[in-house]
């Protein structure tokens, strides 16, 4: 029996009200278990234990998960730590196996793999220097990459060629399980045999904060695709575990009292070359729950820097979430367009980015830019109301109530609207969040009532921006609140059985969810098979998506209750509330088209009448 076998055997015997009433005093209300929350200090009850679930959530400071969560959150103690502890709080005997050889197995493995890449390491550095290396010598020297740099970081080439690392490993006594479990080679289709993951790119070890090389990343030199290519998953590596320049960055952003994140190896590497040695770069991934608590060792602020494009600004507006979440103070820094930090530095040195990072735009005034960015001045009122609920989630949720208020009146100012009036819906937006079931469709009964005040924990956070939500009716994005419909057939979809399940699913068309707060959420649990829908599951699927996994744990633990047939009558008329809104929604983007066409353009006229009026059809029968 594995680790993970073992802890899978512990979970399904394991009651978690029984675990966690070690620790904190539950009360029975409803299907739930409340108590006050261990993590944060509160006055209201806000903590909730589902025992049919076998998950508890906080609606006041937001963590969540299972019986192992909440042992490592209590505890301080590692994931294996805790299903040790529980195993012994159960009575579980824990097998030798599991406990001792299992553990010494994996320490065995994770040994042999960093001597695998440190040999990788050496042969792709080899490789740089060798003549097939040329390409990659001369593109380095083409982007500026100074050879003492080189040599700092041990860049390597990888070479063109399908076997070249797997005939250097297998020459190292290399066995070919130990080298499709390292990542570095893929084994062929047909079974025949292997090839190397790495060909004619450019190499850029990734380190552990030990200084180790646990993975690679590589930069195609030719027309191959992906341009990026990371090592996959391993004993060593996870990419929403580790930062690239880390390990090389800690003193100098613990000097400089913030870290700068980029997006790429090259803006890492020109930076550090110009001195500008407290940043990092994310690997392929936007910032994880793990990643900002890795930052939060050497700083509490960071500034986000990437391309100074529409995509670039998109990223930055997904990275700054999690960040938030993991209570990083943020500004974002914007560069000219076409720049990224690297050709920006080459351009106008290190000075003149010193510069611009010291003049950074708080989060807030960053947001509302983009928000404001295609809106006449002064906004119109649907403007402004567009734009207030792209802004409202992240002013709701600054914890100080002083800095929450000043927040709310500058974003009344940049609006044109009265401070009262935005101040209102601040804290209507709290209330909503932190005061209410997400099970009943007023939001009324949770017991997180007043909690997130009372914690000064922050609230959830949704990362988007105007410019997303408005676009063509094919790509609107829908506002951030989760509503009413979705979050109660969400509800359903989790606690009913797997035939209420399978039917709902069955009528729900993907159109009827998209771009809903919630669009993943649904679209995973459209995935699965219906009688696999599980917390572990969800959790595993989610994990680098830390509000869409918030949505699932509360969604798990609201008091959710019916015949199958009452269910199925309720979901059905959520799914047609979320129907309705979307086609409602198209029918005023049509309009809107409608009312910006040309005299000239009567075809296009043609065709959005057409589809008006099969979209007005649609609404009528959707209200039958």
């Amino acid at each position: 029996m594995t680790p993970r076998e073992f802890a899978e055997r512990v979970r399904e015997q394991a009651d978690i009200v029984r675990i966690i009433s070690d620790y904190v005093a539950l009360r029975k209300r409803g299907s739930n278990y409340l108590a006050l929350c261990p993590f944060h200090q509160e006055r209201t009850p806000s903590f909730a234990v589902h025992p049919v679930k076998q998950i508890f959530k906080c609606f006041g400071c937001g963590i969540g998960g299972d019986v192992f969560k909440f042992i490592m959150q209590i505890e301080g103690c590692s994931w294996w730590e805790a299903v040790r502890l529980v195993a012994e709080k159960m009575g579980i005997p824990i097998p030798s196996l599991a406990s001792r050889e299992g553990a010494e197995a994996h320490a065995a493995w994770r040994h042999r793999l960093l001597q695998i890449t440190a040999w990788a390491c050496e042969f792709f550095e080899r490789c740089l220097y060798e003549p097939r290396g040329d390409v990659a010598r001369a593109y380095l020297a083409a982007r500026g990459v100074r050879p003492e740099t080189i040599r700092r970081f041990r860049l390597g080439y990888a070479p063109e060629s399908w076997t070249a690392l797997t005939e250097y490993l297998l020459g190292r006594r290399v066995t070919r399980e130990e080298l499709e479990r390292s990542g570095l080679v893929i084994r062929r289709e047909d079974g025949s045999g292997y090839y190397d993951r790495f060909r004619h790119r450019l190499i850029f070890p990734i380190r552990d904060l030990q200084g180790r090389i646990v993975g690679f990343g590589g930069r195609a030199l030719g027309s191959e695709e992906p341009k990026y290519l990371n090592s996959p998953e391993t004993a060593l590596y996870a990419k929403g575990r580790h930062l690239f320049g880390l390990f090389e960055a800690r003193e100098a952003i613990r000097r400089a009292g913030y870290a700068v994140l980029v997006e790429g190896y090259f803006d890492w590497l020109t930076l550090f070359e110009h001195g500008i040695e407290h940043s990092v770069a994310t690997l392929g991934t936007a910032l994880t729950e793990e990643q900002v608590r890795l930052l939060r060792r050497y700083t509490e602020r960071i500034v986000i820097n990437f391309d100074a494009d529409a995509a670039g600004r998109r990223a930055m507006v997904r990275n700054l979430e999690p960040a938030l979440r993991g209570g990083l103070d943020v500004a974002l820094l914007r560069l000219p367009e076409g720049d990224d930090p690297d050709s920006f530095v080459r351009r106008m040195g290190a000075e003149a980015y010193r510069e611009r990072l010291s003049a950074a735009t708080p989060y807030l005034d960053f947001l509302l830019d983009e928000a404001l960015a295609d809106v006449p001045l002064p906004p119109p009122p649907s403007a402004q109301a567009r734009v207030l609920r792209v802004i409202l989630p992240y002013v709701a949720g600054i914890p100080d109530a002083v800095e929450r208020t000043a927040s709310a009146d500058r974003v009344a100012d940049r609006l044109g609207m009265d401070a009262q009036v935005v101040r209102e819906e601040v804290r209507r937006y709290r209330r909503a969040l932190s005061g209410h079931s997400p099970s009943s469709p007023d939001g009324g009964g949770t017991p997180a009532s007043g909690s997130s005040e009372q914690s000064g924990g922050r609230l959830p956070l949704v990362a988007s921006s105007a410019r997303e939500r408005e676009g063509s009716p094919s790509h609107r994005v829908g506002t951030p609140e989760v509503t009413p419909s979705e979050r109660l057939l969400l509800e359903i979809l989790l606690h009913a059985d797997a035939s209420v399940r399978a039917c709902v699913l069955a009528e729900m068309d993907p159109d009827d969810v998209r771009d809903l707060a919630s669009e993943r959420v649904f679209a995973l649990v459209r995935e699965l098979d219906p009688t696999q829908v599980s917390y572990t599951i969800l959790a595993e699927r989610l994990a680098d998506d830390p509000f869409s996994l918030d949505l699932v744990e509360r969604a798990l633990v609201a008091d959710v209750s019916g015949t199958s047939d009452e269910l199925l009558d309720r979901a059905r008329r959520s799914l047609r509330g979320l129907r309705r809104r979307r086609l409602e929604r198209e029918l005023v983007a049509l309009q809107m088209e409608i009312e910006r066409l040309r005299p000239d353009e009567n075809d296009r006229l043609v065709r959005l009448l057409q589809r008006k009026q099969a979209v007005a059809a649609a609404l009528v029968k959707n209200q039958m």
